[in-house]
């Protein structure tokens, strides 16, 4: 099976599903501001293990489907309740 997409355009996705905002969702996943947008841009083209880990572990998304394409893609109603539940304790957090 090969991916129907490419590393950047399933990034991509997770920005828009998280509401568009890259820095944003970088930032949720402890990532520096610009990385998801590089990747967005093509200029990163794979993953570390660390940094996948992190932004599955924060849209609820699977590492296969992140790093390869070749899972089915995740429920993306379930991805934005997963980013908004982040963005609702890292407010939280912030604001304590």
């Amino acid at each position: 099976m090969t991916p129907t997409t490419t590393l950047a355009d399933r990034v991509r996705e997770l920005c828009e599903a998280a509401g568009g905002s890259r820095e944003r969702l970088s930032s949720l996943c402890g990532l520096a501001p610009s990385h998801l947008g590089l990747m967005v841009a093509g200029r990163n083209q794979s993953l570390r293990a660390d940094v996948a880990a992190k932004i599955a572990q924060t849209t609820g998304v699977g590492l296969d489907w992140l790093i390869t394409g070749r899972a089915p893609a995740p429920d993306w109603s379930a991805v934005r309740e997963t980013v908004r539940v982040a963005l609702q304790r890292a407010d939280s957090e912030g604001a304590a």
